[in-house]
């Protein structure tokens, strides 16, 4: 994941979600809060959580 972290068109920072920070509150987010699951992980529905696809039933 980068270290920088991403910005709005205005310059302050966006977590994952698309919500705008201070600064101060991004270096107190966790990296989840920042930058959202991990890569390939989906959300299911049925379990109400994020799973790995090799979690996922057929």
């Amino acid at each position: 994941m980068s270290t920088l972290p991403p910005k709005s068109v205005t310059g302050r920072h966006r977590t994952w979600t698309g919500r705008i920070v201070s600064r101060e509150e991004w270096e107190r987010l966790s990296n989840w809060d920042r930058y959202g699951p991990p890569p390939g992980y989906v959300f299911c529905a049925i379990a109400r959580r994020w799973i790995h696809p090799s979690e996922r039933k057929p």
